[in-house]
């Protein structure tokens, strides 16, 4: 994965919960439509159901607001 490091006023914050629409990246690399079904205590961990109906753990790092 690329990592990059950003000023903190950089970082746009966001309000996602469950039921939210984003994109989250698949192991391919593309950027596909999901909905968060499930949201981790640690404030990253994410668990999305993509539109085709598959389901991932992920992380906030690897999805953006569509």
């Amino acid at each position: 994965g690329t990592v990059e490091a950003v000023r903190a006023d950089q970082v746009r914050p966001y309000n996602w919960q469950v039921g939210s629409k984003i994109e989250c990246r698949w192991t391919d690399g593309s950027w596909y439509a999901a909905t968060i079904t499930a949201m981790g205590n640690d404030g990253a961990s994410l668990t999305v159901r993509y539109d085709d109906g598959v389901v991932q753990n992920t992380s906030t790092g690897a999805c953006r607001a569509n």
